[in-house]
């Protein structure tokens, strides 16, 4: 198979050869053409390459590529479709490039959320009512770790059973907050702008190692919450 990892040049992943465009075999050893070059040079192999997923490929590829785990996602891409380490390393170079245009939409993520999830998360604009929840959250711990009341509450989660917004985390446009938890986790504050790693585990939520419980939201969606999660961070920092 023949990937294009270049606007201007392909890579034969058979033989490791330099292709010339537009050639339908490598010149050679004769590898077929697999995958076809995407757009006009925006996205020269990120779309073709995660077009080739499938759903469950291309959710671990997310996570990884959520949480800026580059290696593993180089491994991943090597392990799963036989290529080497640099031709890995050019697909995922190009992947992190280009990864809000191709992975799923945040808004469609949040769209996709289970109904049991979306009711303990409380995003910017929401139609649903914050304000009993943002008074428990300020009074809780977000006063506590340094929220100033101009800052915009861009997503609160609530893992209070009660619903009182008392636990949980807040992102806003300064910074993520967490309120700690009974779990045994630690109340803490970072901003945006010093967040290096984002990732889940089960029901925990890891920001730059730091752990953050989740224990209300749907099984099925603790990766997409860490993937908007990861996303908000990425947008405002």
């Amino acid at each position: 198979m023949i990937l294009i990892v270049e606007c201007d040049s392909m890579i034969c992943s058979n033989c490791g050869a330099n292709i010339s465009e537009g050639l339908k075999e490598c010149e050679f050893c004769g590898s077929p053409v697999d995958v076809a070059k995407a757009g006009a040079g925006n996205i020269p192999i990120a779309r073709s390459f995660v077009s080739l997923l499938s759903p469950e490929e291309n959710k671990t590829l997310s996570s990884y590529m959520a949480r800026g785990d580059y290696s593993t996602a180089q491994r991943f891409v090597m392990d799963t479709f036989g290529f080497n380490g640099p031709q890995a390393f050019e697909i995922i170079k190009q992947v992190a490039r280009h990864k809000d245009a191709i992975l799923p939409n945040m808004y469609i993520l949040i769209e996709n959320l289970m109904s049991e999830s979306r009711k303990v998360l409380y995003f910017e604009n929401d139609s649903k009512d914050i304000t009993k929840v943002k008074k428990g959250a300020q009074n809780k711990y977000l006063i506590k770790l340094g929220y100033v009341i101009d800052e915009r509450i861009l997503l609160l989660y609530d893992n209070a059973i009660i619903k009182s917004g008392e636990n949980g985390f807040t992102i806003t446009n300064k910074c993520f907050y967490s309120s700690g938890s009974l779990l045994g986790d630690e109340a803490f504050v970072v901003p945006l702008k010093d967040i290096k790693t984002t990732h889940v585990d089960g029901i925990t939520l890891f920001v730059n190692e730091k752990k953050v419980a989740m224990t209300q939201i749907d099984a099925n969606d603790y990766f997409k919450v860490c993937s908007i999660v990861s996303r908000i961070i990425r947008m405002n920092r």
